[in-house]
């Protein structure tokens, strides 16, 4: 009795010819990634950090003469060494806040995350919050993903059947905005006016800001605190004066704990 002949798995470059990227104007990979002035920065750092091997894109003029301008792109395509690399790869595209729809490949499956969500939460942020699974199998890729072909972005499909997943009050910005909003509250409800809440928020931020993009080191911050990168609490009134002893101590007390609790500096 013959035995059925064992599917080899399919790797990246049939993967996009599956999906008719290979080819396509609208699939930036390689050299082609540095084409929009616009985004290259972002795909050179998505790159680095994420495995990005390609984006496919939009173009918003229909008289097919792109500009920098009129693209905009839709998918990133990555690929992780582990399951657990890909859920790190999703918070990141997420935080980078540029496309919608992520696909991640691994050594044994294909897989499709919303850019625009990830659940920060301590019970979400380790779990995998993928919207599709596949094996690397022709069969499961084409019939799981054929939403995201080529021919199927071209005709609307895409958006017909997955756009409940582009929610922009989950997008990065919103998120922080909201978080921030919570910080702010619960500093005022702790004895700080909105203005001194509103200045000790914006240091922290700066700061977050200089150290993400490493202008500041480890080391600058451990000059001040040893608590990470929370500083002290010193002169952020309007007048120049220590903050009441009472929020002060609390402060102290309380302050990584919050931090974490609200997401800043996570």
């Amino acid at each position: 009795m013959l035995s059925e002949p064992i599917e080899q798995p399919i790797e990246i470059k049939s993967f996009f010819g599956f999906l008719n990227y290979s080819g396509s104007p609208f699939f930036y990979e390689g050299s082609r990634l540095n084409e929009i002035p616009s985004y290259s920065h972002i795909f050179r750092i998505a790159k680095e950090k994420c495995g990005l091997i390609g984006v496919y894109a939009l173009d918003r003029n229909l008289d097919g003469k792109s500009t920098e301008k009129s693209i905009v792109p839709l998918i990133y395509v990555c690929e992780a060494k582990s399951e657990k690399q890909a859920i790190e790869i999703h918070r990141l595209v997420w935080n980078q806040n540029t496309v919608p729809f992520l696909l991640v490949v691994t050594p044994k499956f294909f897989s499709l995350y919303p850019g625009f969500r990830f659940d920060t939460s301590i019970q979400g942020r380790d779990k995998d919050q993928c919207l599709l699974k596949a094996t690397k199998s022709a069969g499961e890729v084409l019939e799981r993903f054929s939403d995201f072909s080529s021919d199927s972005i071209k005709a609307g499909s895409i958006w017909q059947n997955w756009n409940k997943e582009i929610t922009p009050d989950t997008r990065v910005d919103q998120s922080l905005l909201r978080n921030l909003g919570e910080l702010g509250k619960w500093l005022r409800e702790n004895g700080l006016s909105r203005q001194v809440a509103h200045s000790l928020i914006g240091k922290y931020v700066y700061f977050r800001y200089l150290r993400d993009r490493e202008i500041l080191s480890d080391r600058y911050f451990q000059m001040f605190s040893n608590q990470g990168y929370c500083l002290r609490v010193r002169n952020l009134t309007p007048s120049g004066r220590r903050l009441p002893p009472r929020w002060a101590r609390q402060f102290s007390e309380s302050r990584v704990k919050t931090c974490s609790r609200i997401g800043l500096f996570e």
